[in-house]
């Protein structure tokens, strides 16, 4: 979703049941979960600051977002997986943006070379939705 789009359809918001089908859908992509998160938690933390700024970038993303994914590392002549925390790469969070793009919980401005990220009104209820059953879990614990 572009900005002018976004913009046409800023006062449209999900149900409750809505939000609660896509807070399942980013629970159960780990990938999904982070890259929602970041951007999410970057754009708040920059309205916290006073500085609202244009949005996030594919490349805050691939440098900021890590991942526990299996290696392959070669042992003598065969290979071997492990575990082990590396950064997202690129193909991957440009995948998971469209997904976020063709969900209308993200959209984009676009000045070119970049593509500028920030939650629409429906991103933003999904987040709010994060917030409540991240604070309920607290609570239960």
């Amino acid at each position: 979703m572009d900005s002018r789009l976004n913009e046409k359809h800023i006062s449209c918001k999900f149900t409750n049941e809505i939000t609660e089908v896509f807070y399942d859908i980013i629970m159960n992509d780990e990938v999904l979960k982070e890259v929602f998160l970041f951007i999410a938690k970057t754009l708040v933390a920059n309205e916290r600051n006073g500085n609202p700024s244009t949005g996030v970038i594919i490349n805050d993303i691939t440098e900021n977002v890590v991942l526990t994914r299996q290696v392959r590392v070669k042992k003598g002549k065969s290979y071997i997986y492990e575990s082990s925390k590396t950064n997202i790469h690129r193909k991957t969070a440009e995948k998971h943006v469209d997904m976020l793009l063709a969900m209308s919980l993200i959209y984009y401005k676009d000045l070119k070379p970049y593509k500028f990220l920030n939650l629409t009104v429906r991103g933003k209820q999904v987040l709010k939705k994060f917030v409540t059953e991240y604070q309920s879990k607290k609570e239960n614990e």
